[in-house]
């Protein structure tokens, strides 16, 4: 899995929480263009302890491997390398694919902290309403807990994408929850309902005041169901920036620039262990966990890496079949940290 810069700025990030916004209204998803006051801070690998030479190696081989679209690597709160290739540009967002997840756990996050939610309510209390099938007692043990680690129980569906909450639901169970890991895109998404139905209203517009501002994001699409959810599983649209700002807020154990908006707790729950979802790989609250490094993975090879010994955060956007930006973790930009 898995233009190097020639001006450089010596400016404080700043976020300031007063932004103008127009609206694109959508029948599945809203775009918003932000006008935000924003600075990045950018300066040289070696400035950041970092060997630009190996670097210089890296945009090279990336530049004619794959197809990489967008690459940005921030040290110490700076960027230090930010590269757009294949037609793409700082301004442009892309489908993020699984790294959508992590998101939606954020959001719940934010929704726990605020006391609207707990890791351990049941997950089939929300949905009485619902038409669901195959209900047995280890059904009804199932939590928002399990849900966040992919240990529902539920047997996979056949169509991976399928996210309507009552077939999810009503899918048989393969084992009591969290005995055993099971990936399904759908997961999330019920986890995304379950956050609308607890604060009673729309849980994109949650997203939006709770975090999309905060983190001043850009430019975003997020496609929505019948009800009106955001997918949790997948369909997030991102610039590398705004993604990095993810990143950024988890390094810093929810907080940015002073402006906490997640809890400390929550962060370290998001990035601990919780069961070997796939073979040489921990997992968290969607994110996956190794010794050196976290990191949100999705399909062609769209990644947010955090490296919190290292302060680093390393952006990937991309239509690769294989997983370039694990290759270029490991065998560029860590080994390039000399201090």
């Amino acid at each position: 899995m898995i233009e190097f810069l020639s001006r450089h700025k010596k400016a404080l990030l700043i976020i300031v929480p007063i932004i103008t916004a127009g609206v694109i209204g959508s029948t599945l998803g809203i775009i918003f263009l932000l006008t935000p006051s924003f600075e990045w801070n950018f300066s040289t690998p070696e400035q950041q302890g970092m060997n630009s030479t190996l670097i210089d190696e890296m945009v090279s081989y990336a530049a004619v491997n794959g197809e990489l679209y967008s690459l940005l690597v921030i040290r110490n709160g700076y960027i230090v390398v930010e590269e757009y290739l294949n037609g793409h540009d700082v301004d442009m967002r892309k489908d993020i694919w699984s790294v959508t997840k992590v998101f939606s756990s954020t959001i719940a996050g934010i929704a726990a902290d605020k006391g609207f939610i707990d890791v351990d309510d049941y997950v089939l209390d929300y949905f009485r309403d619902l038409n669901i099938s195959n209900i047995t007692p280890e059904k009804e043990n199932m939590t928002i807990r399990h849900l966040l680690t992919m240990t529902t129980g539920l047997n996979s569906p056949l169509d991976p994408y399928d996210t309507d909450i009552e077939n999810v639901l009503s899918r048989p169970m393969n084992a009591a929850p969290g005995e055993m890991s099971s990936y399904i895109n759908g997961v999330p998404h019920i986890l995304m309902h379950i956050i609308q139905r607890a604060i009673g209203s729309s849980v994109f517009d949650f997203a939006v005041q709770n975090l999309f501002n905060p983190l001043v994001f850009k430019n975003y699409y997020w496609p929505k169901d019948g009800y009106g959810v955001p997918q949790g599983g997948f369909g997030l649209e991102l610039t590398a920036r705004d993604m990095a700002k993810l990143g950024l807020l988890f390094l810093n154990n929810g907080q940015i620039q002073g402006i906490r908006i997640l809890s400390s707790n929550w962060v370290q729950d998001s990035i601990s262990a919780n069961m070997d979802l796939a073979s040489g790989a921990d997992y968290g609250y969607y994110w996956w966990l190794e010794n050196s490094y976290y990191f949100a993975y999705g399909n062609n090879d769209q990644a947010i890496y955090v490296s919190p010994n290292n302060n680093l955060v390393a952006v990937f956007q991309s239509n690769n079949i294989i997983d370039m930006s694990l290759e270029l973790i490991v065998n560029y930009i860590l080994p390039s940290i000399v201090q």
